[in-house]
């Protein structure tokens, strides 16, 4: 039997966290509607209000994690199912599409940060992540046989390394917003288009699953 000393067992766990962050960061990182309503939500009424829109896509992952170990093994999902998570994907992206559109009109004011507002950004996220049809698919086969076979030290990287983009981000557009005012209508342009591209692929989806 060959006994592995701490430093090497030390070392190991670094090296496995590092895996997990970096395999957070390339799921989180990557252009789509979350990080379109993070920016949306930084510009539109403050940092903080970014930043919470982060944790609630953060505590919906953190939900998808426990029901999938609990249920134990890869949830074949069949078309129906499929069909009804890409229809209520697209309705949760076009509303909020359609929740962006007036403030894109409007005027270049940032709304306080009132408190209500800080709970309703930290729902959005959470809204928005519990109704991706991509999230849950990951989640339900890939995401937990992947999880499974990798160990803890991995999954603590990979929620470290959401929460290292989530704190980095909204403080990045917010940064970019008040250096250059011109910000705020251009990532609530973006946003838009992409709340309306991925809401438009769900749809169009729906309808072509076999």
């Amino acid at each position: 039997m060959v006994v592995r000393d701490d430093e090497g067992v030390a070392l190991e766990t670094l090296i496995a966290i590092g895996a997990g962050i970096l395999l957070g960061l390339s799921i989180a990182a990557p252009p789509g509607p979350m990080n379109a309503l993070i920016a949306t939500n930084t510009v539109r009424r403050s940092r903080l209000a970014g930043h919470l829109t982060g944790f609630g896509a953060m505590t919906s992952d953190g939900i998808f994690l426990a029901v999938t170990l609990a249920v134990g093994g890869v949830i074949p999902v069949s078309p129906g199912v499929r069909i009804l998570l890409y229809l209520a994907g697209a309705i949760v992206m076009f509303f909020l599409a359609v929740k962006t559109y007036p403030a894109l009109r409007g005027d270049l004011t940032i709304r306080k940060d009132a408190s209500d507002q800080r709970m309703h950004s930290y729902v959005q996220g959470l809204l928005l992540g519990l109704t991706n049809p991509f999230q849950i698919l990951w989640w339900l086969t890939a995401g937990l046989a992947f999880m499974r076979g990798i160990g803890p030290a991995v999954a603590v990287g990979f929620f470290l390394g959401i929460l290292t983009w989530i704190l980095l981000f909204p403080a990045t557009i917010d940064l970019a917003n008040r250096r250059w005012r011109g910000t705020y209508r251009v990532v609530l342009l973006l946003s838009l288009l992409v709340l309306v591209a991925f809401g438009t692929f769900l749809a169009v989806s729906a309808v072509l699953v076999p």
